[in-house]
């Protein structure tokens, strides 16, 4: 059985100090926060998850609280990055250029920490199958990716594939590696995405999309697979996982250490 993890937001996250992140989007966006207001700031998305959408949605209550929480002690929420987007469509796109980008800063790369109980897990998959590591991060930065794996104590950092921003490539990278016939389980922050993604493989190597089908199953890590998975999307088998050092990591792992044991198709 091969494991293909992704890296970012799976593995790997800027930590509870974020100020490199911030301190990059201020720089580069050109917004002017000074460095006190940035240490005040927390970088995430908004809204935080399907839950924290649908308590806006519902309870005015509710929408107050989590408006001024973002207006506080987020750097997209704060209201000087307010401002600056509201100033034009190209301030947000520019903003999820940069955003996108950052992914490979070497410097951001570098500040980035092992999320919790991902590297034993990674170790214990790495016991029971083989293991690779795909991202959507440039190639250019496969050497710093490498380095902070093995750094870190990830089994298998020198099997790792940059796809840039090609996600149908973490697909190829994955068969490639595979040995003929092996399961596959992708495991991805973002696996929803990534299961749309396959129709773009069978639009460019559909011999490769015909191979993997019967074979490939994903695991939704982190709290994007909170919604549920679109019934078009439902071909494949998708375990859910919220963190790598829950009783419900070790309860899939049980499950994947068992089918091993008694399928003949690993």
């Amino acid at each position: 059985m091969l494991f293909a993890v992704d890296i970012d937001g799976t593995i790997a996250e800027s930590g509870r100090d974020q100020f490199a992140l911030i301190r990059y989007m201020n720089r580069v966006l050109g917004i002017g926060l000074s460095e006190e207001r940035m240490r005040q700031l927390r970088f995430c998305k908004r809204p935080l998850s399907a839950e924290i959408r649908r308590e806006m949605e519902t309870s005015e209550q509710e929408r107050e609280k989590w408006q001024a929480y973002f207006s506080r002690f987020t750097f997209e929420g704060c209201p000087e990055v307010e401002s600056w987007l509201a100033e034009s469509d190209a301030n947000q796109a520019r903003y999820k250029e940069v955003e996108r980008a950052s992914q490979d800063d070497p410097e951001l790369q570098a500040a980035k920490v092992p999320i919790m109980g991902a590297v034993e897990a990674m170790q214990q998959l790495a016991r029971v199958g083989r293991l690779i590591y795909i991202s959507l991060r440039n190639p250019v930065t496969l050497d710093v990716t490498r380095d902070w794996l093995a750094r870190h104590g990830f089994p298998s950092a020198e099997h790792t594939f940059c796809c840039g921003e090609f996600c149908h490539l973490k697909y190829m990278r994955a068969y490639e590696y595979a040995a003929p016939d092996e399961r596959i389980i992708l495991i991805d922050d973002y696996a929803r995405e990534m299961m749309r993604c396959f129709r773009k493989l069978g639009q460019v190597e559909l011999s490769i999309a015909r191979s993997l089908l019967p074979r490939l199953s994903f695991v939704a890590y982190g709290a994007v697979p909170v919604d549920p998975i679109p019934e078009k999307l439902e071909r494949f088998p998708v375990a859910r996982i919220l963190t790598w050092d829950s009783e419900q990591f070790r309860r899939w792992y049980r499950e994947v250490s068992h089918e091993l044991v008694q399928s003949p198709l690993q």
